[in-house]
């Protein structure tokens, strides 16, 4: 469910890159084909940096721990 949830918050970009791409192979350009290309790459890039980022930062979000009624934020395990 939470790749789901992931997918979702992505699709504008995804279907940006879609779209530039749809255009350039029916203009036959291979300069915007290049520029869909980068763009897709890039995202996906800043998607698996943020997704290895999020991994390593061991931090409870405030909004998080409001939704679980905790009343005081911790420090995390990893030092």
């Amino acid at each position: 469910l939470g790749a789901v949830s992931d997918l979702s918050d992505q699709e504008p970009l995804y279907a940006a890159a879609a779209a530039t791409l749809v255009t350039a192979v029916l203009l036959r350009d291979g300069r915007t084909w290049r520029a869909g290309t980068r763009l897709l790459a890039a995202h996906l890039l800043a998607t698996g940096l943020r997704g290895i980022v999020k991994s390593l930062v061991d931090r409870t979000r405030p909004e998080a721990a409001e939704r679980r009624g905790e009343d005081v934020l911790r420090k995390g395990r990893r030092k």
